[in-house]
């Protein structure tokens, strides 16, 4: 009976996430942006190649990276949700969002639920549900399309199925803890890391006791399951330069080389209210540990070892830890030596303040006042984009350029400047309208990408665009483009001849022009 009223519960979760990330989502005015642009475009591409076209065939093109250093699962599901929403006649990004993220956030409930009812009781995976859902990382990563929000909910997943294997006595959950495990090596390349470590110790605590061989044989099949299903991608030598950009250390990324990066901006993960009532349950648990579950302090500790070591940091890399964190946290509170009814007031005022928080974050106020500049544009409050209505215009004018002209063949459209509120737009637009041209932003670069851009004759690329987008004052070029910025300017002084404006746009925000060329040959 308590185990039907908890799935309730859960569902009552779910449903509310799904309509307040539907309210935030719709009223949403902020551009897709970069990795997130990427994305959406990819799984737009994959739907229309298994689903429209049917070319299975070329299902090569989601196990290969191509130069990216990212695999393509999360693309592949975003794919399977641009179906759903065809058969309703939708074809909106937004919609496509929520419905990949909640297929995920089903997954991580549901994980994080039964992780924590296996290893202690209902009540301490209830607790973590609700915990781990008010995680402002984790509801504001829910309206997104990035990579570590799945990656979280794929390695919950696996661990929940490494559990099932009961001590590596189930050979089918063995082999279903190794294929979650491939598919979240699928979903980001730094999955492994999350999983190595509380999969040797559990397989070690499994060893220990009776019918070693077995336990010795099962292992084996979780780690064979594991290799053959992501080794399609990983055993590629094309595909091996996919882990550089985390341990290189010739150069820094994100600029963070600070070692004590992650631990310095842990209250952006859980949220300051959450991290402030957590503490004594965490030293608890740490003065405890020899009696405590040690999995999940694996799971929370070695990640964060090995990310503080890579020069290239971001909160989100290290998303993954966040159930282990929900689950000693509420598992702390079940262990305390206090009176049942002290502990569930302990439990509702935790609870209470999680909401509260989730509530502060969600309508953008908590992360103002605490000035936290890590949180991207429209995760957690409502921040319109800069250029709304000039993208809109950029996007306007190639629509009519599609439809004055026969075009047979996708036509380059090349900017010399860099503002993702301007471009990012246009190539969803032209993705998601199938619209005969393709856009080329060379300068969207960083450090690790552009170590391959030098000895490129940069102005004769200006001879491969069909339209040329330039932009008076600032144009925004990376430092580290800034030799792919010049050459490009001294091509198309050399060859603007060979142009024709065909389009102005005032930009109101920097008094600047943003002009369209077009080449004098496609008239």
């Amino acid at each position: 009976m308590k185990r039907r009223y908890y799935l309730f519960l859960i569902l009552i979760i779910l449903v509310f996430h799904i309509f307040l990330n539907y309210q935030i989502l719709e009223k949403n005015s902020f551009a897709r942006l970069d990795d997130e642009a990427v994305l959406i475009i990819d799984g737009l591409g994959y739907y229309r190649m298994i689903f429209v076209d049917h070319s299975i065939n070329k299902l090569d093109h989601i196990l290969e990276l191509y130069g990216q250093c990212h695999p393509h699962f999360f693309e592949f599901i975003e794919s399977l949700s641009w179906k759903i929403l065809s058969l309703f006649k939708i074809i909106d990004i937004n919609s496509m969002i929520l419905v990949t993220n909640s297929i995920f956030f089903i997954i991580l409930l549901l994980s994080t639920y039964k992780i924590g009812s296996i290893i202690y009781n209902e009540n301490v995976g209830i607790l973590s549900v609700v915990l781990i859902s008010m995680f402002p990382l984790v509801f504001g990563h829910s309206r997104v399309a990035l990579r570590d929000y799945p990656l979280m909910c794929m390695i919950s997943l696996g661990f929940w199925m490494l559990l099932k294997t009961n001590k590596f006595s189930s050979s089918l959950y063995s082999i279903f803890s190794g294929i979650v495990f491939g598919l979240a090596q699928l979903t980001k390349e730094t999955a492994f890391i999350f999983i190595i470590g509380p999969l040797i110790y559990y397989f070690i605590k499994s060893y220990s006791v009776d019918n070693k061989k077995k336990a010795l044989f099962n292992f084996t099949v979780t780690l064979t399951f594991f290799l053959i299903l992501s080794g399609i991608v990983y055993f590629r030598l094309e595909n091996l330069h996919a882990f550089k950009r985390y341990f290189n250390t010739s150069y820094y990324i994100r600029n963070y080389p600070d070692p004590f990066y992650y631990l310095k901006n842990f209250i952006e993960m859980v949220g300051p209210f959450i991290l402030i009532i957590s503490l004594p349950l965490l030293i608890q648990y740490l003065v405890n540990i020899k009696k405590r579950e040690i999995m999940f302090l694996i799971w929370l500790v070695i990640p964060i070892i090995l990310f503080s070591i890579s020069p290239n940091k971001s909160v989100r890399f290290i998303f993954p830890i966040l159930p282990a964190f929900a689950l000693i946290v509420s598992s702390e509170i079940d262990n305390i030596n206090l009176s049942k009814i002290f502990k569930k007031v302990f439990c509702i005022i935790l609870i209470s303040i999680s909401g509260l928080q989730y509530a502060f974050f969600s309508a953008g106020i908590l992360n103002k006042r605490l000035k936290m500049p890590y949180f991207e544009v429209g995760i957690l409050s409502i921040v319109k984009n800069q250029y709304p209505f000039d993208s809109v215009k950029l996007s306007d004018i190639f629509r009519k350029e599609a439809k004055d002209n026969n075009i047979s063949k996708n036509k380059n459209i090349l900017f010399l400047f860099c503002i993702g509120e301007i471009h990012w737009p246009l190539c969803l637009d032209i993705s998601l309208h199938k619209l005969p041209f393709y856009v080329s932003v060379d300068m969207l670069q960083d450090e690790a990408g552009v170590l391959d851009t030098y000895g490129v004759d940069w102005s004769e690329k200006i001879l491969t665009a069909d339209y040329i987008i330039d932009k008076t004052g600032v144009k925004n070029i990376p430092n580290c483009a800034k030799h792919i910025s010049d050459g490009l300017e001294e091509g198309f002084v050399k060859y603007k001849n060979k142009f024709e404006l065909i389009a102005d746009i005032k930009l109101p925000l920097d008094n600047s022009t943003v002009s369209v060329y077009k080449k004098i040959s496609l008239k």
